[in-house]
C-alpha cells in the first residue's frame, strides 16, 4: 500500500494520516497535550508536518498487579509504556459518505486510575464502530503516582483528570473532521472511567 492510499483528514490539529483495517478506519496514537512530569497538560499545538496516527498509544507507566496478571495474560501485547502518553485513537467505520455525520463516543478506559490504557485490545470498538456507524475516540491519559500523586505546595492534584479534559477540548476542536456530529458527543467508560467528566 503506498502512502497515498493511507485515509487523511485535515482538521485543524493538522493533516492526520490514518490507516485501514478491514471494515473500519483508524487513526491512532494522536498527541493531544504534552506534559512535565507532574504538571499540568499542555494542548498540542497545530502540527506543521502530517501526523503519522499509525502506532497504538502508549500506555502510561504502572504496577503490574500480581494477582491480576496470570488472569489478564497479554492485555498489553503490543502496546508500550511511556510517560509521554497523552494520545487519544479514532476508529470510524471505512465505508463513510462525505454528507454522512456520525455521533461520537469518548472512551474512557477503568481500572481505578492506576491501571489501563486506551489502545488495549480488550476495547477494540471494530465491531461495535462497523455495525452501529458511531465515531469511537479511545483517550489514554496518565495514571497513578504520575496523574493522581499530587501534595500541597508541590505537584498539583489530579493531573490526569485535567489531561481527560484536554482530551476533550482536542476532540471538540478537530472531531468534524472525521465526519462527526460536534453536538452529539458521549463519553462512555468502565469503572471508573467517565464519572470525573462534565454531563
Amino acid at each position: 500500500m503506498t502512502p497515498d492510499n493511507f485515509p487523511h483528514f485535515q482538521a485543524p490539529a493538522g493533516l492526520i494520516k490514518g490507516w485501514y483495517d478491514g471494515p473500519v478506519v483508524r487513526a491512532t496514537g494522536i498527541r493531544y497535550a504534552r506534559a512535565k512530569r507532574f504538571e499540568p497538560p499542555v494542548a498540542e499545538p497545530p502540527a506543521t508536518t502530517p501526523i503519522q496516527a499509525t502506532s497504538p498509544a502508549p500506555a502510561c507507566p504502572q504496577v503490574a498487579d500480581s494477582l491480576l496478571a496470570p488472569a489478564l495474560g497479554s492485555l498489553f501485547a503490543g502496546i508500550t509504556y511511556d510517560e509521554d502518553c497523552l494520545r487519544l485513537s479514532i476508529t470510524r467505520p471505512a465505508e463513510h459518505q462525505p454528507h454522512e455525520q456520525l455521533p461520537v463516543i469518548v472512551w474512557v478506559h477503568g481500572g481505578s486510575y492506576v491501571t489501563g490504557a486506551g489502545d488495549l485490545a480488550v476495547y477494540d470498538p471494530a465491531a461495535w464502530v462497523s455495525e452501529q456507524r458511531v465515531l469511537f475516540v479511545a483517550v489514554t491519559y496518565r495514571l497513578g503516582l504520575l496523574g493522581f500523586l499530587g501534595q500541597e505546595g508541590g505537584a498539583p492534584p489530579n493531573l490526569g483528570l485535567l489531561d481527560l479534559l484536554e482530551a476533550l477540548r482536542w476532540v471538540q476542536r478537530n472531531i468534524a473532521a472525521f465526519g462527526a456530529v460536534q453536538s452529539w458527543l458521549r463519553c462512555l467508560g468502565s469503572r471508573p472511567g467517565p464519572m470525573p467528566l462534565p454531563t
